[in-house]
């Protein structure tokens, strides 16, 4: 049996990974971002789902990797920090345009 901390914290990552998924579905479908915002969100909800799940995944989220070709040419990887913010971004962007709604 799972001790209640275990639980809270089961429930907690539940709650990210389907936060992820709603703000990547309201981007995609107003079209806001892009393509590379839109890939992230995805990947990233995919990884807190899988969290979430008890299923095989990394520890520590890889982002997308992006070729950035100014000033050099690399290969950057978004940090799990970089993909919650755009979530959280979205999420606000959301929230508003619910407000927005209920008060018309």
């Amino acid at each position: 049996m799972q001790s209640h901390s275990s639980t809270q914290q089961s429930l907690e990552q539940a709650v990210r990974a389907l936060e992820a998924h709603a703000a990547w579905h309201w981007a995609e479908e107003k079209g806001l971002g892009s393509f590379n915002d839109s890939v992230e969100l995805c990947k990233y909800a995919q990884w807190l789902t899988a969290k979430a799940l008890n299923q095989a995944a990394p520890d520590k989220y890889e982002g997308v990797p992006h070729l950035l070709i100014w000033p050099s040419v690399y290969i950057d990887r978004a940090k799990q920090e970089d993909a919650q913010i755009i979530v959280d971004q979205v999420l606000m962007l959301y929230r508003d345009a619910c407000k927005e709604t209920t008060v018309a």
